[in-house]
């Protein structure tokens, strides 16, 4: 399962067809920040640059992957950090 930036809950299948809709019409990039595991959890940290046409986005984001006992992915919640789109 995967719970997105809004909130959005996906399960393995939605995500899949998510990404690989998202990946085919976007450009991406990152630099890794910070890579930290705990307990069955990991935490990823990057800063990811994207551009989709003519719009270009830069944030923040930190991953969060939590790991079944015979270390498959059994969650994964992500958090953006942005800033505040211009006003005028």
């Amino acid at each position: 399962m995967r719970v997105g930036t809004f909130k959005e809950v996906q399960n393995w299948s939605e995500y899949t067809e998510f990404l690989t809709g998202w990946a085919s019409s976007a450009e991406w990039d990152c630099s890794f920040k910070r890579i930290t595991e705990a307990a069955g959890i990991v935490f990823l940290e990057l800063e990811e640059r994207s551009r989709i046409g003519e719009f270009r986005s830069v944030v923040n984001s930190v991953s969060i992957y939590e790991f079944t006992a015979d270390a498959r992915i059994r969650r994964v919640e992500v958090y953006l950090q942005m800033e505040l789109p211009s006003s005028g």
